[in-house]
């Protein structure tokens, strides 16, 4: 039954990255209704600190991502949880390896250069922030609901890791580096890539 429910969830996120991934390539545009989205963000959120979005960000590649994955990995081995840990540690480099390819494929421009409000290379769609953050904080979510038996610190975890993955995919749109369908389909992509990491650390081996 487990397995059952997260091949639908793959399934139904795979349905979505794929139609998402195909307007895109086949009308390959900039959006009016995106770009005004990104403004109205710009706009109301002009008072906060331009470094605040900017930490957001980081929490998907920068080096309290770093901390994060070495410690939590480190917490594996010393518990000899060594499935956990080679899923963990791998799964964001494979993850990584293959939205790359795929930005690639679909070659979706940024939003203008005018509108964002840090300085980016290489192509739109899909994130790889909100990938990488979907597949890290999930994995964490995963392993938080897998190991924490006290129920008050298990949903106060789960709910700060969810808040980190949506903040993390809206700073995004705030900087102005991203449409919102590139953030969305960040998300599916990334539960796609989550689903079968948590399918293979559950895999049994006979």
């Amino acid at each position: 039954m487990k397995n059952k429910k997260l091949y639908i969830v793959f399934l139904v996120s795979l349905s979505i990255f794929l139609f998402l991934a195909f307007i895109v390539y086949k009308h390959n545009y900039i959006s009016n209704y995106e770009l005004k989205i990104i403004n109205f963000i710009q706009k109301n959120l002009a008072a906060i600190p331009l470094k605040v979005p900017v930490f957001i960000t980081d929490l998907a590649y920068g080096i309290i991502r770093n901390y994060i994955v070495w410690i939590v990995a480190l917490i594996f081995l010393i518990c000899k949880k060594y499935k956990d840990f080679i899923v963990f540690l791998l799964a964001l480099p494979i993850t990584q390896y293959l939205y790359s390819y795929i930005k690639i494929i679909i070659a979706r421009p940024r939003p203008p250069i005018e509108m964002r409000l840090i300085e980016v290379k290489h192509y739109s769609f899909p994130s790889g922030h909100s990938i990488m953050s979907m597949v890290l904080y999930g994995l964490l979510i995963y392993f938080v609901y897998k190991y924490v038996k006290n129920q008050i610190l298990k949903i106060a975890l789960i709910s700060v890791l969810s808040i980190l993955i949506i903040a993390i995919g809206f700073s995004r749109v705030w900087l102005g580096v991203h449409f919102p369908t590139d953030i969305i389909g960040g998300f599916a992509l990334g539960i796609c890539c989550l689903c079968l990491f948590i399918y293979i650390d559950n895999f049994k081996f006979k």
